[in-house]
C-alpha cells in the first residue's frame, strides 16, 4: 500500500467512526474539515449537516414529548377528580336519602 492509499483509508475510518457516533445518538459530533476541500472534506461536510439536522428534529420530539406528557399528566388529574367527585356525590346521595328516611320514616302498611 502506497502513501496516495493511506490517506484516505484513514479519512474514511475517521469519517466512519463519527457517523457510528451520530447512529448512536451522539449528534454534537462533528466530522472535520481539512483545508484541501476534496471529496472527502464534501462529505465530512454532508455528515455534519445531517447530525445538526438529526439534532434538531430530536431536540423537537423531545419537545413534542414533554408537551405530551403535560397533557397527560392534566388528563389523568382530570380524571382522578372526577371519579373522586362521582364518589363524594354517591355518599352524598346516600346521606340524603337516610336523612330523608330519618326525617319522615315510611309508614307501615
Amino acid at each position: 500500500m502506497d502513501d496516495t492509499t493511506v490517506v484516505p483509508h484513514i479519512k474514511i475510518d475517521a469519517l466512519l467512526q463519527i457517523v457510528q457516533q451520530i447512529a448512536a445518538g451522539n449528534f454534537s459530533v462533528r466530522a472535520p474539515i481539512s483545508p484541501a476541500m476534496d471529496d472527502f472534506d464534501a462529505l465530512s461536510t454532508g455528515v455534519n449537516m445531517l447530525a445538526e439536522e438529526l439534532a434538531m428534529r430530536d431536540k423537537k420530539i423531545q419537545e413534542q414529548v414533554n408537551e405530551l406528557e403535560h397533557s397527560n399528566k392534566l388528563f389523568i388529574d382530570r380524571e382522578l377528580k372526577i371519579v373522586e367527585l362521582k364518589n363524594e356525590i354517591e355518599l352524598l346521595k346516600k346521606e340524603v336519602a337516610e336523612l330523608k328516611e330519618h326525617i319522615m320514616p315510611k309508614s307501615p302498611k
